[in-house]
């Protein structure tokens, strides 16, 4: 929990933050890695505002080839933060206050979450599995040539081979 009471009372205009996550299985994609964020809340004539910046490096699983390979994520954001919400204002674009601190950890996880790729790929033109025989297709082609027939057309292949 980051304390505010120094920022909301005046004695200063900022209050830094560091931690470190730890992003194992935060995904069913990511193996092992951290994430560092720091950053700051600061005062300003109307409101308090959270700038924070995350840097992650970590271990994914390819979802073509499934391969772990390395990779890394930059993410910055910024937020006003309030101490409770009026009736007509959104709360996607506050961050609350509980008491007078910030819960900087699971906001800086949220935000990391929440800005993942969908899915990782160890380079943009991997090629993947054969959904055959499962062989590599980075490596080269397979000896199945990928070709599977439905057992249910099986018969036609018949006929047009006489």
């Amino acid at each position: 929990m980051l304390e505010l009471k120094r920022l909301l009372s005046g004695e200063t205009e900022s209050v830094p933050f560091a931690l470190t996550l730890d992003m194992s299985g935060m995904t069913s994609d990511i193996i092992s890695g951290t994430c560092s964020a720091a950053g700051a809340c600061r005062g300003t004539p109307d409101h308090i505002v959270l700038t924070a910046g995350l840097d992650c490096e970590f271990t994914a699983v390819c979802a073509r080839c499934c391969k772990p390979f390395a990779c890394g994520f930059k993410h910055s954001f910024e937020f006003p933060v309030a101490e409770k919400l009026e009736s007509d204002e959104d709360e996607d674009k506050f961050v609350l206050m509980e008491g007078a601190a910030l819960d900087v950890e699971q906001i800086c996880g949220e935000q990391l979450i929440l800005n993942l790729p969908l899915r990782f790929l160890c380079r943009k033109d991997c090629k993947g599995l054969c959904p055959v025989c499962g062989a590599d297709l980075n490596s080269g082609a397979c000896s199945c040539g990928g070709k599977k027939i439905d057992p249910r057309l099986e018969k036609l292949k018949e006929y047009f081979n006489k």
